[in-house]
C-alpha cells in the first residue's frame, strides 16, 4: 500500500478519535494506550494481507434411520438423501489473511453474505454432517418417524468460482507501552467498494493491568458468595 493510503488512514484516525468521545473514554480506561494512539504517525501504519476467497457449496449424501411406534407395533424406516448446501465463501489455499479479515469482507465489500458464510475447507465435513442430519430428520418426521441414527456417506466441496482477491486490508500500527514493550494494534480496515476507497476504524481499548486485577477480584468475590449461598442451602 502506498504512502497516500497511510496518510488517508491518519486523517481518518484523527476524526475517529473525536467521534463519540472515543479519546476521552479511552483516556479514562487506559491513559497510556490513549496517548499512544493519539501519537500515531503515518510512517508507523502498515497493512495486513487481504483475503482470497472462492465461492462454492458443500455436497453430500446421508442415510438416516428412524422408528415409529403404534401400540405394540414398532416400524423401522431408512431414508437416503443427496443434498447441496447454500453457497459459502471458502478460504482459498493461497489465502494469507486472518479469518477476522475474511469475515470483515462480508461486512464491507461482499453484499449478500454474512460473517458465518465464510468457512475453511476443513469445515466441510461438519457442515455436511449437520445438513445431512437436518434433512434426514425432516424427511423421517414428515412420515411420523423419529430419527434414531444418521450417518454421512459422502461429502465434498463444489467450487463455483476461481479464487477471488477481495480488496480489503487490515490496518495495524505498533505502539510502545510505558514499560517499553511493543505491541501490534489493529486499527480497522481499508477497503474498496464500487470503485471507491473507504476506511473503517474500530479500535478496542485494552484494560490496564490494574483494572484486570480489580475485575478478577470482583469475579472471585462473586464466586465465593455463590459458593457460600449454595453451601448454606445444603
Amino acid at each position: 500500500m502506498a504512502s497516500v493510503e497511510k496518510n488517508q488512514v491518519i486523517d481518518r484516525l484523527r476524526r475517529y478519535l473525536n467521534e463519540n468521545e472515543w479519546l476521552e473514554k479511552a483516556r479514562n480506561k487506559n491513559p497510556d494506550f490513549a496517548q499512544a494512539i493519539e501519537g500515531i504517525q503515518a510512517d508507523s501504519i502498515y497493512f495486513g494481507d487481504g483475503p482470497i476467497l472462492s465461492r462454492g457449496y458443500v455436497w453430500g449424501n446421508s442415510t438416516g434411520s428412524g422408528e415409529s411406534t403404534y401400540g405394540d407395533t414398532t416400524t423401522k424406516r431408512t431414508t437416503s438423501i443427496d443434498f447441496n448446501t447454500d453457497e459459502y465463501l471458502i478460504v482459498a489455499d493461497e489465502n494469507a489473511a486472518s479469518m477476522a479479515t475474511c469475515r470483515a469482507a462480508t461486512r464491507y465489500v461482499l453484499d449478500g453474505y454474512n460473517t458465518s458464510d465464510v468457512i475453511t475447507k476443513y469445515e466441510a465435513r461438519s457442515i455436511a454432517e449437520k445438513e445431512g442430519k437436518r434433512l434426514c430428520r425432516q424427511a423421517l418426521s414428515d412420515l411420523n418417524f423419529g430419527m434414531s441414527e444418521c450417518r454421512l456417506n459422502r461429502y465434498g466441496i463444489e467450487y463455483t468460482s476461481e479464487p477471488i482477491k477481495v480488496p480489503i486490508w487490515p490496518i495495524f500500527t505498533d505502539i510502545v507501552d510505558s514499560n517499553g514493550k511493543s505491541t501490534s494494534v489493529h486499527l480497522g480496515y481499508y477497503y474498496r467498494c464500487d470503485n471507491k476507497d473507504y476506511i473503517q476504524m474500530d479500535i478496542s481499548v485494552p484494560m490496564t493491568a490494574k483494572n484486570k486485577l480489580i475485575m478478577f477480584g470482583a469475579i472471585a468475590a462473586a464466586a465465593i458468595v455463590v459458593i457460600v449461598i449454595i453451601a448454606s442451602l445444603l
